[in-house]
């Protein structure tokens, strides 16, 4: 309570930031880091350099991206990010389905839909978006499933080069760190990579129950994103020992201290800057805390 008491008198008295409050809230909310992986990210606040790459979100692709293009020293890069920083109740996995109430999300809705979300007033379906360091990752229910192959390989007969999941399926392999005992010498998934993988340390004696119907009905129990997809199986979690392993914290949050990584929290762009005799983006616009 002396916190709060303490962080409204700076509010009212000084005239602290209130975006400014909500950061030091999280930051009291969330627990000390208990592996050195994790970690605030600072905020940026000085806008009189030049940047190789300026990233616009840093949500499950913006994280991954800004990891990535760091690891060339000599690439500057900012990384531009409407919300801040996660907090002690986001890493709890059951609070998933309140994190669509808060400032979190943008908030965002379908227009009526005539043939669908028919229990919703107005027949209009709710949209969750995060808008906050990891993005949606640190709304949704941390489920873990790559989607169904043939979906890869048709977007590669398509015509989309590289798209094929025989292509992308070492990315995948790349990014994770499989933490589930009889998946850990499989050729689907990986160890050592930034994206922690485990199963949720809560079992439910309906498991077994659902297993033994899954074999009742012909289907083996098996990885969801193994080989064979089709069965039963457990789902696989984005999750580092029972809390969130979101991408801000999976990989962002690891390479916080590269020198040539910028994050700017609270900062909603508005435009991207195009030079109109070549085509080609130049920069970025943005308010942070009423200024442009």
């Amino acid at each position: 309570m002396m916190w709060i008491f303490l962080l409204l008198v700076n509010t009212a008295v000084y005239g602290m930031d209130p975006k400014r409050l909500v950061d030091l809230w999280t930051e009291l909310f969330r627990p000390f880091p208990r592996d050195p992986r994790e970690g605030f990210i600072p905020d940026y606040n000085a806008f009189d350099e030049e940047f190789d790459f300026i990233i616009v979100g840093a949500g499950s692709a913006g994280c991954v991206v800004a990891n990535r293009l760091t690891e060339i020293a000599e690439w500057k890069v900012l990384l531009v990010e409407a919300g801040g920083n996660e907090n002690f109740f986001t890493d709890i996995p059951v609070f998933a389905a309140f994190h669509s109430l808060t400032p979190l999300n943008w908030g965002y809705v379908s227009e009526p839909e005539p043939k669908a979300c028919k229990g919703l007033r107005g027949n209009v379906c709710f949209l969750p978006r995060g808008r906050v360091l990891g993005g949606s990752s640190v709304l949704n229910f941390l489920i873990y499933q790559r989607g169904h192959p043939d979906d890869y390989d048709d977007w590669a007969q398509m015509g989309n080069e590289g798209w094929s999941y025989k292509e992308v399926l070492p990315y995948f392999v790349k990014s994770e760190n499989i933490g589930i005992d009889e998946l850990k010498n499989s050729s689907y998934h990986g160890k050592g990579g930034y994206q922690d993988i485990q199963y949720a340390p809560f079992r439910s004696p309906l498991e077994d129950v659902f297993k033994r119907a899954g074999e009742e009905l012909g289907f083996s129990w098996n990885d969801p994103n193994g080989e064979q997809l089709i069965g039963f199986s457990k789902p696989q979690a984005t999750m580092r020992n029972g809390r969130r392993c979101s991408s801000s914290k999976a990989f962002l949050e690891p390479v916080r201290h590269r020198s040539n990584l910028k994050v700017t929290k609270y900062s909603t762009v508005t435009r991207i800057l195009i030079e109109p005799s070549t085509k080609k983006a130049y920069g970025v616009e943005f308010i942070k805390r009423g200024k442009k």
